[in-house]
């Protein structure tokens, strides 16, 4: 279980929902005083690219394929 005070450091914010095949952006915030790198790994297998914008507090993937399997997708994100 993740503690909760670390849950206002590092928070996944959209989509909810996406539609196979389409460009997809996931998106989150983060406190850049205390965190320093955002990663974020699908499924525990697939390691993403992350986009931080320190000044916003806002991280960042961008998948210009989406994904290309409809189901339920689940992701570890971390902030060191």
């Amino acid at each position: 279980m993740a503690n909760p005070s670390t849950m206002t450091l590092l928070r996944y914010l959209s989509p909810a929902e996406v539609l196979v095949n389409s460009p997809t952006v996931l998106q989150g915030v983060y406190d850049p005083t205390r965190i320093t790198k955002v990663t974020v790994v699908a499924e525990d297998k697939y390691p993403l690219t992350v986009n931080l914008d320190a000044a916003a507090g806002i991280w960042q993937v961008n998948l210009p394929r989406g994904f290309t399997n409809a189901g339920t997708r689940w992701l570890r994100v971390k902030g060191l």
